[in-house]
């Protein structure tokens, strides 16, 4: 067992009465008793050495902390808590192999799915950062342009086929024309003839959004510990605007000096800071004194001043 639970309460219950090296007994007996999960061994010397109990007081609480809390049967000393929190960690054992083995089968098919996705994104010459959410993983190769498959020619035959008996027949065209009937009523000019109607043409597909600038942003961003995503609306406004990397670099500074130099920030948290740089306020005017009011005394003037006149 790596770990036992140790019940505060019941615990200083039981041991109130022991003293300081007689508790430190028991406590290192316990820790042995499931560190091994077995029983402590029979003989008493044996005992104190697996604990270091090398002084007399020291051997002498073994002995005491032994005859009150363990029992002697025939394989060594057992104490009943022990031994029931042994038997129910081993009754568990089945279970946690399941979930151990189930988590490592989950976690192999998240490595690997990681790193297909990884490859689809570098084939397609982009980059992502390493700690990159899988959500966003997923969308950057969903936004990836679809390209067709190649489609392997297939081999040549090591022989020349037959030819077939009917390879200088020439097909027999058509050559029949629609027979046109003219409309006994048609006043039209191409002559009374019924044309056929044209086809529909299909419907215009909208164009694809390009998220190559988002993406580019949004990398960009993330180096520079911002948490922001192509799909985010500000990172997809910023790169619709180009937004240039100095104006993107001088918010980040700001808002560092603002939540610190290793807090994450949001993307939302950019948004006034680059506005702000974009549209500066006006400078303040310069206020003047109102007129009429008398200035402020300065001594140092008013004697330097009556030095002059005198």
């Amino acid at each position: 067992m790596n770990y036992f639970e140790l019940h505060i309460g019941d615990y200083a219950e039981a041991t109130a009465h022991l003293t300081f090296v007689e508790d430190a007994a028991y406590i290192r007996m316990l820790r042995k008793y499931y560190s091994t999960e077995k029983p402590l061994p029979a003989d008493l010397k044996a005992v104190q050495r697996l604990i270091l109990a090398r002084t007399k007081e020291e051997r002498e609480a073994v002995e005491t902390v032994l005859n009150e809390f363990f029992t002697l049967q025939e394989d060594g000393w057992h104490n009943s808590r022990c031994d029931a929190e042994l038997a129910r960690f081993k009754d568990g054992e089945p279970e946690r192999e399941v979930k151990k083995k189930n988590e490592e089968n989950r976690l192999k098919r998240h490595r690997e799915e990681r790193a297909k996705l990884f490859a689809q994104i570098t084939a397609a010459g982009l980059h992502a950062p390493w700690n990159i959410g899988m959500a966003e993983l997923r969308a950057m190769v969903e936004a990836l342009p679809a390209t067709a498959p190649e489609t392997p020619n297939p081999p040549l035959p090591a022989t020349a086929p037959a030819t077939p008996a009917t390879a200088t027949q020439t097909p027999d065209t058509n050559t029949q024309t629609p027979e046109l009937t003219p409309k006994a009523d048609d006043d039209s000019t191409d002559g009374g003839y019924a044309s056929p109607p044209l086809a529909s043409l299909p419907p215009e597909e909208a164009p694809a959004v390009d998220t190559g600038p988002a993406i580019a942003m949004a990398v960009a961003l993330r180096k520079l510990g911002v948490d922001a995503t192509f799909t985010h609306p500000a990172v997809l406004d910023w790169a619709e605007r180009q937004i240039a990397p100095e104006v993107m670099d001088a918010a980040v500074d700001l808002a560092r000096e603002q939540k610190g130099p290793t807090a994450k920030i949001p993307a939302n948290y950019l948004v006034p800071i680059v506005e702000k740089l974009l549209n500066p306020p006006p400078a303040a005017p310069i206020r003047s004194a109102p007129a009429g009011r008398p200035e402020k005394f300065n001594p140092t003037a008013h004697v330097n001043r009556n030095r002059k006149t005198s």
